[in-house]
């Protein structure tokens, strides 16, 4: 079954909230936010430069802790391909996550002025 787009970030809303619930639920009244001290680096983009924050923070660096990621890198298949990187052969086979993807699906919010159609006479 395909899975919608909304699904799709819905789901990985789940599997996040679930991972960091169980950790929580492993480390006590002792937890920690691990991401604190795994990375010097915060997850980034490298060829656009965005490094994320929020929940698309969140999102990169749980699913590279569940992975086994060491590297804080993220960036599109394109941006691979175009770059003219390889994905490390031991991350090759390592799919997992939603559709047994590689990557992690990021999020793009935006706020818009909202302005309303008048009438000629002024009514909307």
């Amino acid at each position: 079954m395909t899975m919608t787009k909304f699904s799709r970030i819905n789901k990985q809303r789940e599997e996040i909230t679930m991972r960091v619930l169980e950790d929580m639920e492993k480390g006590g009244n002792e937890w920690k936010k691990p991401w604190v001290e795994a990375s010097p680096l915060p997850p980034h983009n490298p060829v656009s430069g965005t490094q994320y924050s929020g929940r698309n923070f969140l999102y990169t660096y749980v699913y590279g802790m569940m992975r086994g990621y060491a590297d804080p890198r993220w960036a599109t298949e394109k941006q691979i391909k175009e770059m003219g990187w390889k994905i490390p052969e031991n991350l090759q086979n390592g799919r997992g996550g939603i559709n047994d993807e590689l990557g992690v699906g990021i999020e793009h919010w935006g706020m818009y002025a909202y302005i309303p159609r008048v009438k000629k006479d002024g009514t909307p």
